[in-house]
């Protein structure tokens, strides 16, 4: 059974082959599922289904499991010392006990496209936190693959930011913060090349759908506080306008002040920032703590 993520996936995919762009004009849309909330090299996956790819080869959640445990293998290959059969045995151990935990497991299996940003976003921070030395350019090419796939990601451009800055020099992170967005924006371009020809379409799937301004609304809306104190009216919306502004200042003035200095600090970071923003989005579902 396909899921909204799928059906999605599929349908975008199947109009950037014909169109150059995933996403649809105002005038097809005539449900919630005709948005597309991600970023165009989240379509990739699709493709294999255009391609005629049969059965299960053709299922973006095969494409989406790959991804996801390439990533994660690859940051565990980062992190575990030693050496020999030993060592692979025990990153091929934690491979798998992250990818079989229901964090992981459940949402690659219905459909939901958290997984490979969030296995990105650990190879991202294992790359980062490279010993002896930080790897950050490599860490800032995987993480715009991610960002050119998912809006979520971009929460961590920030935070491994200061952290290049702190480990290394204002122009680390500079050099850090222009690859991400330059790479990001290159990957997104060349997937779908003919997206910016559509300016109206691009705000009503990735900025309005997303933040609940859309005139079809998400049926996956938890009732979180942003979203329950969003269903106020006017003034509820510019009550959670307000805590996320104040949300975000607290938290830049808390990441400049107590700056991470490796990979378990930046991750503390992260894990904060995420819990504030999806508690306090006025669109959002219990399913995002995954990450």
């Amino acid at each position: 059974t396909s899921t909204a993520e799928v059906v999605v996936i599929n349908r975008s995919a199947d109009y950037l082959v014909k169109h150059g762009t995933p996403y649809l004009p105002a005038s097809l849309i005539t449900d919630w599922q005709h948005y597309n909330p991600y970023l165009p090299l989240m379509e990739l996956f699709g493709l294999p289904r255009e391609a005629g790819f049969p059965g299960l080869l053709g299922d973006p959640r095969i494409w989406t499991s790959l991804v996801t445990v390439a990533a994660l293998t690859a940051a565990f290959a980062l992190v575990v010392p030693g050496a020999g059969r030993d060592r692979r045995r025990a990153v091929a151990a934690l491979a798998a006990i992250s990818v079989a935990s229901p964090l992981v497991a459940f949402p690659l299996t219905v459909g939901v496209t958290d997984p490979p940003i969030i296995a990105l976003t650990c190879l991202t921070l294992a790359l980062a936190g490279a010993r002896p030395r930080p790897q950050f350019l490599r860490a800032a090419l995987v993480l715009a693959v991610a960002c050119a796939m998912k809006s979520t990601a971009w929460a961590v451009v920030p935070v491994l930011a200061v952290m290049a800055w702190v480990r290394a020099s204002h122009r680390t992170a500079v050099k850090f913060t222009g690859t991400v967005i330059g790479a990001a924006v290159v990957l997104a371009l060349a997937a779908a090349p003919n997206a910016l020809a559509t300016p109206d379409a691009i705000k009503q799937n990735l900025i309005d759908y997303p933040l609940g301004t859309s005139k079809f609304k998400t049926v996956a809306s938890s009732p979180l506080p942003g979203h329950l104190i969003s269903q106020l009216g006017h003034a509820g919306r510019l009550t959670v306008d307000a805590l996320l502004v104040l949300a975000l200042v607290a938290f830049a003035a808390w990441l400049l002040a107590r700056p991470p200095r490796d990979a378990r600090d930046a991750t503390v970071r992260l894990i904060v920032l995420y819990a504030v923003l999806f508690t306090l989005a006025p669109s959002t579902r219990y399913g995002y703590y995954a990450y």
